[in-house]
C-alpha cells in the first residue's frame, strides 16, 4: 500500500493503520505522513475515520445484541 501523500511504500495492506499515518497519529503502527494534507482534506479523513468508529461502536454497546438475547434462550 502507498501513500499518495508521502509517497511512503507499506507492507501492511490495513486501512484503518493507513488513516491512522494520514491524519498523523502517532500510534497507528506506520508513522506520521510527512506530507503536506490540505486542511479541508484533512478535515475529510477525520470526518469518515469518526463516522466509521460510531458505526464499528454500535452493537453491544448500544444495546442492539441484548434486545434479541432473548430469541437464544
Amino acid at each position: 500500500m502507498r501513500c499518495l501523500w508521502c509517497n511512503s511504500s507499506f507492507s501492511s495492506q490495513h486501512a484503518t493503520r493507513m488513516m491512522s499515518h494520514v491524519l498523523k497519529w502517532p500510534k497507528g503502527g506506520l508513522g506520521a505522513c510527512t506530507g503536506i494534507i490540505p486542511k479541508e482534506r484533512y478535515e475529510w479523513y477525520k470526518e469518515f475515520h469518526d463516522k466509521k468508529m460510531k458505526i464499528r461502536g454500535r452493537g453491544m454497546r448500544d444495546g442492539r445484541v441484548d434486545d434479541c438475547s432473548d430469541q437464544f434462550t
